[in-house]
């Protein structure tokens, strides 16, 4: 009588992925990330003063508007610190070369918060240089359709996150080929057809904006199991359109009083 064969032993199973857990090390981040934000936008939003306002004969709306800005900046620093931080994660992790950040939807979106706050200070910063409304947008614009592209791979289902991702890159590659159009012929000839260059594609890149909140809603709702990254990516996309909405409504309110 032969022996019986032995037990086959259980593959060793593969490295997973580190957890995505909130620790001290993401709050330090945060931190550090938000008094980065703070600075730029404080040299981005200057603080007028009353010497100011006589020196270089200020009239009082443009005096108020931009205590409004700068304030409503201030208040908008804690989430674009988290954008901030979002892609130093991303980077530390591709770096080290360990999965699972970016991965979920949320994490897609701190990314796209933290290009759109490189892209409106870096304007601001370079507003003496030329073409530096062009060069910074063209390069926001392509590393935003880079961004949705891996987006698209990664995040297979639901479906709704995958469309969200396609109408950011479609709209990015729109918008950065008619800046590179307009470059070329120059603004006079591209002025009979900005609504194709820019305006269209701002319309849907602004749908894909609102589309991330909205599918966050969803996945609320649906009791969808995410991480608490996920659920602060989708909770600074809300404060990023919040952001551009009251400096709009401050514009109105300034001009009207």
């Amino acid at each position: 009588m032969t022996d019986a064969a032995p037990p086959l032993e259980p593959a060793p199973d593969l490295p997973a992925a580190p957890a995505n857990r909130l620790g001290i090390a993401h709050l330090l981040l945060w931190t550090t990330a938000t008094a980065i934000a703070l600075a730029a936008l404080g040299a981005v939003f200057p603080l007028p003063t009353a010497a100011m306002q006589e020196e270089m004969f200020l009239p009082l709306q443009l005096f108020r508007r931009m205590w409004l800005q700068r304030m409503i900046a201030f208040a908008a620093a804690p989430a674009y610190g988290a954008a901030l931080a979002g892609i130093g994660l991303a980077l530390f992790r591709l770096v080290r070369r360990q999965p699972g950040f970016p991965s979920q939807p949320g994490h897609w979106l701190l990314l796209y918060a933290g290009v759109y706050f490189i892209e409106i200070v870096g304007e601001r910063w370079l507003k003496d240089w030329p073409l530096n409304q062009t060069l910074v947008g063209a390069v926001c614009m392509a590393l935003v359709v880079g961004i949705s592209l891996l987006a698209a791979w990664h995040v297979r289902q639901p479906l709704r996150w995958r469309i969200v991702f396609w109408m950011f890159a479609i709209a990015a590659l729109w918008m950065a080929t008619g800046m590179a159009i307009i470059q070329v012929v120059g603004m006079e000839v591209a002025r009979d057809n900005l609504a194709w260059f820019y305006f269209m594609p701002a319309i849907l890149l602004f749908a894909g904006l609102w589309g991330g909140p909205i599918c966050g809603l969803i996945d609320l709702f649906a009791a969808e199991k995410r991480d608490v990254f996920h659920w602060t990516g989708v909770v600074v996309a809300m404060a990023t359109i919040l952001h551009g909405a009251a400096l709009f409504l401050a514009a109105i309110y300034v001009a009207i009083s």
